[in-house]
């Protein structure tokens, strides 16, 4: 296995908990529609997960 090439942008997925009170705040508040993208964030967390060699074009793992 090997880490995905911008594996540091996995990172970004912790924007994802500071949106998460808009989240909420649309169901409790009647916020904008816009405020349900929030969690959308968390998507940058797949970046974390690692490729195996035969989907990155590599066999230098056996």
């Amino acid at each position: 296995m090997k880490m995905q090439k911008h594996w540091y942008l996995g990172f970004l997925g912790i924007v994802g908990f500071l949106k998460i009170d808009a989240f909420l705040g649309y169901f409790t508040d009647g916020g904008h529609w816009l405020d349900l993208t929030g969690p959308l964030w968390f998507l940058w967390f797949l970046e974390f997960i690692p490729q195996n060699a035969k989907e990155s074009g590599n066999s230098d793992d056996k």
